[in-house]
């Protein structure tokens, strides 16, 4: 018995370990066993919002493109669930610009072309919405109120399209990523090494960083 509970607790570190010589074989980021979490003391700004009259203050750290996957991730979704669900698209952006510096500011810029726009999920929702070269410039320079709101949208999309490439490295990077991720879900699915309450809190943390709604452009966001 104590030798299958040594073979237990030595299984994480030899799946982290598996892990690294993945990264630096594949040239990958691997989401690892162990949680890899923000550090408190990591650069942070306080965003201050309102809620049904009520001022909140919303604590997000400064994303500076060095981060590993699991940081974006924790990242992206603090900001979504602090910032893109409760302001109007303008507000997002702002307060986008703010959270992000270092590696990660060149990464925000505004794109006033479509052939400029790498996420190709947002030219093919602009060439759907503007069927012509006339419409299209008007989508750039002029537009409703509805339609300058939702080029922002498409403005903060292409932004955390960006970040992502800068943590993974490339499209194909972060797929391989994430198919190591679900890999690691299957394994832990098959064989949990941790203590009930610890393995359940990652496995739960894993499955929010996978696709949504499916393609690379869309993960977490």
């Amino acid at each position: 018995m104590a030798k299958s509970n040594r073979n237990n607790a030595e299984e994480p570190a030899k799946e982290a370990a598996k892990a690294k010589r993945v990264n630096r074989i594949s040239g990958f980021k691997p989401f690892l066993y162990d949680a890899e979490e923000w550090d408190t003391k990591s650069p942070s700004q306080i965003l201050k919002t309102t809620e049904n009259g009520n001022r909140i203050d919303s604590k997000m750290f400064i994303l500076q493109g060095d981060e590993t996957p699991e940081q974006l991730m924790l990242w992206i979704k603090n900001y979504n669930d602090k910032i893109n669900v409760s302001l109007a698209p303008a507000a997002r952006l702002t307060f986008l610009r703010r959270i992000v510096d270092k590696e990660a500011t060149g990464t925000n810029n505004r794109p006033e072309d479509i052939d400029k726009i790498e996420d190709q999920t947002i030219r093919d929702e602009i060439r759907d919405e503007c069927p012509d070269d006339a419409t299209i410039e008007a989508y750039f320079t002029a537009g409703t109120a509805a339609q300058k709101r939702k080029k922002i949208t498409h403005i903060i999309r292409e932004c955390m399209y960006h970040l992502k490439l800068k943590i993974f490295g490339d499209e194909t990077l972060g797929r391989s990523s994430f198919i190591q991720l679900k890999r690691t879900i299957r394994n832990m699915k098959i064989s949990p090494q941790l203590g009930v309450a610890a393995w359940s809190k990652r496995f739960d943390t894993f499955q929010l960083y996978l696709p949504i709604r499916g393609g690379w452009s869309k993960l977490v966001i």
